[in-house]
């Protein structure tokens, strides 16, 4: 049905995969059982378009595909990869510009219901506009979270051509003062360790994950439905900790991160002009690494604090998408039909969307999924195949 999509987005864990290589040692088997239990979540979900995180290379998803359509190269699945996006859509006319390069993220799309929108010109352009202001964002949320944290924004070399903060001035001003112009030891020390700082926070802040932005249409028979557009924002926030911690804390910088996507890049992706398009609805998928509870805080915040018209909704959740499992290789639990035990953590994995265009009354993440595909068996043991569980939303229309 033109405008009406189900959506699904699914966190991999480091997956990194090629049928091509062969291979009998248990990890290869596993990864080889692994993209076989993915192929089968994609194939009994039905899905029009899957986002996936973690999938490192785009050989990755090339094999995930020659499974999906047993070997067709002319198959229903089609997919594309964040690393080489630009020569795909434009049969290598162009090349990917190489800051993609940091992220792991994908689409798989069902060709035969829905259409990838293919013009580079516009990907160009929506792209310049992406990292222009991704560039000032990191910029900006440095100084805010130097000043927030005591250091202090950077604000050039002092007149010996040492590295100053605005805090660090103020200090050595104060020093210089009590000793009749003379400079400190201590004053330059705590300059030398506010730029310090102030660079750690930037240099973590420019690991961001970009996000991988595509755009599908509906298809109808063999037509498309080119008045109408899904523009999907998929998203993976840092999460590890780094030398940042001694700073600030990988919450701050998961937070920093989710206020981009949601502001910034929400409203450039949704601004984006393309002729015949009536209509487009975007939204943001992926691992945020932020809960229900603590998106939700985000994304008030950023809809009372943007200027254009745009508001901004998440799904809730009816269970945690995030898990550690753990398996139970115990004969009597498994008669019992408890063969596994979930540990659940977080809820990181959501859908934004934008409310003006699509606004259900019960937006909520539907899975549909039996738990028993998520495990493969290695002996008499059972292996998970990620920690994220795949969340759906099964009906979008507008």
């Amino acid at each position: 049905m033109a405008g009406e999509f189900s959506i699904a987005s699914f966190n991999l864990h480091n997956f990194n995969f090629d049928v091509r290589g062969g291979g009998s040692g248990a990890d290869s088997q596993f990864k080889k059982a692994k993209a076989e239990r993915i192929c089968g979540i994609v194939r009994d979900g039905g899905y029009d378009v899957i986002a996936l995180q973690e999938v490192q290379t785009p050989e990755t998803v090339a094999s995930l595909i020659g499974l999906l359509n047993d070997g067709n190269p002319n198959g229903r699945y089609s997919f594309v990869h964040c690393h080489d996006f630009y020569e795909t859509i434009s049969n290598g006319r162009f090349k990917s510009p190489g800051r993609e390069k940091r992220g792991e993220l994908a689409f798989i799309y069902d060709s035969e219901s829905v259409a990838l929108f293919k013009d580079c010109a516009v990907y160009q352009r929506l792209n310049d506009r992406m990292w222009l202001a991704l560039d000032y964002f990191i910029s900006g949320a440095t100084a805010l979270l130097a000043t927030s944290l005591g250091v202090g924004a950077f604000i050039g070399d002092d007149e010996d051509g040492e590295p100053e903060m605005e805090r660090d001035k103020a200090k050595r001003d104060k020093a210089n003062k009590k000793q009749n112009g003379l400079k400190t030891v201590g004053a330059l020390g705590v300059a030398g360790a506010g730029y310090a700082a102030h660079k750690i926070l930037e240099s973590q802040l420019k690991r961001m994950r970009p996000p991988f932005v595509a755009f599908f249409c509906k298809k109808v028979g063999d037509a498309v439905d080119e008045g109408r557009q899904l523009r999907l924002i998929n998203v993976h926030s840092q999460f590890g900790r780094t030398d940042a911690d001694r700073f600030t804390t990988p919450s701050q910088i998961r937070t920093k991160e989710a206020e981009f996507v949601l502001q910034e890049a929400f409203q450039i992706v949704k601004s984006e002009h393309v002729d015949d398009v009536s209509l487009a609805l975007t939204m943001a998928c992926g691992d945020f690494n932020r809960s229900a509870r603590q998106l939700q805080v985000i994304v008030d915040e950023v809809n009372v604090k943007r200027c254009d018209p745009i508001k901004i909704g998440v799904t809730k959740n009816p269970v945690t998408p995030t898990a550690h499992l753990t398996t139970v290789s115990n004969a009597k639990e498994a008669k019992a039909g408890r063969p596994w035990e979930y540990h659940y953590v977080s809820d990181y994995d959501h859908f934004a969307f934008d409310m003006d265009v699509w606004s259900p009354s019960d937006a909520k993440r539907a899975f549909g999924l039996d738990h028993e595909k998520f495990f493969v068996l290695e002996g008499s043991e059972r292996r998970a195949i990620s920690d994220h569980l795949p969340v759906v939303i099964k009906t979008v229309k507008f």
